[in-house]
């Protein structure tokens, strides 16, 4: 079977997080006539409390256009259970979280369904382009037609907006490590009940404080220093990065 018969048979799915990319998207494939075989959420259980709500929102907009939405589970339950029973955080450097939580989950489902090749399109839009770096793996390819249409971050809040729809936040876990200072300080002030959570995880973390889940401090630092409005001292390692111990053989 050649390249061209693979993709003719294959299943199309649609990775949607709930963010601007995958809204975005979703509606332009709409507009254009691309509806997926399958649109797949994947819930880590830790999601923004906005975000869960937006996809109340969108699940809405699947079914009235047809599409194939389905929400998908890691095996390994929880994100936060997970991470703290092991005590530890989600990684930046190996970024298993996404590996468990996210990848293994949509794969699970496609094989109960007997799915064998699959096109993912995947929402990274023209302004980042420099991520899509993948273009796939056996069974899978990988596209991005946000970059094919030459739609930039704006391009997408327009064709949002176009629909009729409120904007979303960044999706995300209300616990990942990518947030920046100013992610965890919204968290703190809109959902203390969750930025202590993730306090506690962090604290709970066999390496704490050396390692945890912001980039230059802790997240009880971060929470002192919003309350007393003072600067936060950055620390840095042997590679110059925030709080590096030369684990990472840099």
């Amino acid at each position: 079977m050649n390249q061209k018969e693979a993709w003719e048979r294959a299943k199309t799915i649609l990775n949607f997080g709930a963010g601007v990319n995958s809204t975005a998207l979703a509606i332009e494939m709409n507009n254009r006539g691309m509806k997926p075989d399958y649109v797949i959420f994947a819930d880590t259980g830790c999601e923004n409390p906005e975000t869960y709500a937006y996809l109340e929102r969108m699940t809405a907009w699947f079914k009235k256009n047809d599409w194939n939405y389905f929400q998908v589970k890691s095996k390994y339950g929880n994100l936060y259970d997970y991470y703290f029973n092991k005590k530890m955080v989600p990684s930046r450097c190996f970024r298993d979280c996404t590996d468990k939580f996210k990848k293994m989950p949509i794969n699970t489902f496609l094989k109960t369904l007997g799915v064998k090749e699959v096109i993912q399109y995947i929402g990274i839009d023209a302004s980042e382009k420099q991520r899509a770096v993948f273009k796939g793996r056996k069974g899978f390819t990988f596209k991005y037609p946000l970059i094919e249409w030459g739609i930039d971050r704006k391009g997408c809040e327009r064709i949002i907006k176009a629909e009729g729809i409120p904007i979303p936040m960044k999706s995300g876990c209300f616990c990942c490590p990518f947030q920046r200072n100013e992610s965890w300080l919204r968290l703190l002030k809109e959902h203390p009940e969750l930025y202590n959570k993730a306090e506690l995880m962090e604290k709970n973390g066999k390496r704490y404080p050396l390692i945890g889940v912001t980039w230059n401090t802790t997240l009880e630092e971060l929470r002192i220093a919003k309350k007393e409005q003072t600067t936060l001292f950055k620390k840095e390692g042997l590679c110059g990065l925030p709080k590096c111990d030369g684990w990472c053989m840099v």
